[in-house]
């Protein structure tokens, strides 16, 4: 039972009256008869550990994204559209950083990011959470203002 989190935290909770001035034992039996006993000293030993994530899976790919939104904020994640859904995604390429702090990187509405990406999924007490960060912009193709001629 103390490995199953939700017993552990209905047990904290109902040792909360060891945190109020006045109580120094919680007793829990029946009738008569005593089976335990919890005082205030006590009461660390039963607070519920916090909860620890678990990486499910952690994989590296190659993937083309339309940008959604930048953040130009160090720190800040960007809004990236991959075809289906949009996600928020760290940029971990430093020199791609650079780039586009000094204006050598210029971006339109449809431009796509070929990027070398790690995508990390953890299980959280809330279920499932992903996790995308962009190791290396690969390529940057803008958005073509220009029709391609044929090649003979």
């Amino acid at each position: 039972m103390l490995q199953h989190r939700e017993f552990r935290e209905k047990l904290e909770k109902a040792l909360d009256p060891l945190n109020c001035d006045g109580i120094e034992t919680i007793a829990l039996g029946r009738d008569e008869s005593v089976d335990v006993t919890v005082s205030k000293k006590e009461r660390g030993y039963f607070v519920t550990p916090p909860a620890t994530d678990e990486i499910l899976f952690s994989e590296e790919r190659t993937q083309a994204f339309s940008i959604a939104n930048l953040a130009f904020q160090e720190g800040n994640k960007w809004r990236l559209y991959d075809g289906q859904a949009t996600v928020f995604v760290s940029i971990e390429d430093t020199e791609f950083l650079l780039r586009v702090n000094s204006d050598k990187e210029s971006f339109a509405k449809s431009d796509v990011l070929i990027c070398r990406v790690r995508v990390t999924q953890w299980q959280t007490d809330a279920g499932v959470k992903t996790d995308y960060a962009v190791l290396k912009v690969l390529e940057h193709k803008t958005h073509a203002t220009q029709l391609k001629l044929p090649t003979v």
